[in-house]
């Protein structure tokens, strides 16, 4: 009997484990074969917008694709209501990576998780001089309600001539309740 209450324990445990599933965010159609160069004071970001079904989302990861290496930027993770993003919830100073290859940000250890309303993401180059780090982009835009540009984090107007690099990384129906090990379960049906 306390072999069968186990074994309920982990199917029960498995399924609810299989809810929560990693899926890769974009708004483009994935050929990023357009670049655009930003001065110092100029930055992209888009707005990323899941699912009613996809609540709680849990951050995980963010990609950015610049045009050269070596750049010091300034990835912001903010809070959106609508297409407005609100306050910054995270921000992470990181090298540029060259395209074609993704600058990556691990946002796991800021433990964000949204649920409800969007998120956006965004990039500044405070270490990139007047000139700037050139960004990557798909062209013609398929996404124009979508990627946004400002100046100044507190105005952002919509781009759509290209279809922002900026990809992410979630854990949907995310849940923050560990399940109990299963030495913890045999141990208590012993």
């Amino acid at each position: 009997m306390k072999y069968i209450v186990v074994l309920a324990l982990l199917v029960v445990v498995l399924a609810t484990a299989s809810l929560a599933a990693d899926l890769r965010m974009y708004y483009s159609n994935g050929n990023y074969n357009a670049s655009t160069s930003f001065g110092g004071t100029y930055h992209p970001g888009t707005i990323f917008k899941p699912t009613s079904g996809q609540y709680p989302v849990f951050l995980e990861r963010a990609y950015y694709g610049f045009g050269s290496a070596g750049v010091q930027v300034q990835a912001k993770v903010w809070n959106a209501t609508g297409s407005t993003p609100g306050s910054v919830l995270a921000s992470f100073l990181v090298n540029t990576l060259a395209w074609p290859t993704w600058t990556e940000v691990d946002l796991t250890g800021s433990n964000l998780i949204i649920n409800a309303d969007y998120f956006f993401l965004s990039t500044n180059n405070p270490g990139g001089g007047a000139l700037g780090v050139s960004y990557r982009g798909s062209m013609p835009s398929n996404y124009s309600g979508y990627h946004f540009w400002s100046s100044n984090d507190s105005s952002w107007a919509s781009w759509t001539t290209t279809d922002w690099a900026i990809e992410c990384l979630v854990d949907t129906g995310y849940s923050s309740v560990q399940p109990a090990s299963l030495g913890r379960v045999k141990a208590l049906y012993r």
